[in-house]
């Protein structure tokens, strides 16, 4: 009888050994952040580009946060108005864990944010988001 060929498959980024290591994770981060920035920068606006990129990005973590609150708030005006009993047996919005860490996130990825900017000496694209 035939056998059968033994099919070896490449590993996967998110399966890499290196990504259990603190320090070797942020090697090979460090070592994308080298090669891809460059050519972010390559152009004559390009740190108008970088900070138009991380201005996205802040915007889409605020824009997540904020769909998730007011997801949770829509779901307890829902549950307050079919079930009875609704408010005392879950939490708010304003207090749920969920909504919470997302909140926290945006605010984590917006001090994520600056601090690059501050680093590569572009004017913080946060502080001007808050204007």
């Amino acid at each position: 009888s035939p056998s059968k060929p033994v099919v070896n498959w490449p590993v996967l980024p998110w399966n890499e050994a290196s990504h259990a290591n603190a320090e070797a994770l942020w090697k090979h981060q460090h070592t994308l952040l080298l090669r891809e920035i460059p050519s972010i920068l390559s152009g004559k606006d390009g740190g108008d580009v970088l900070s138009g990129l991380l201005r996205k990005c802040v915007a889409l973590e605020d824009d997540h946060a904020t769909r998730v609150y007011k997801s949770k708030s829509r779901d307890d005006a829902r549950g307050a108005a079919t079930v009875p009993g609704y408010k005392e047996a879950h939490i708010a919005a304003e207090k749920d864990l969920v909504v919470l860490a997302a909140k926290e996130e945006a605010e984590s990825v917006k001090k994520d944010v600056g601090l690059v900017e501050a680093a590569m000496g572009l004017e913080s694209s946060v502080v001007r988001s808050r204007l």
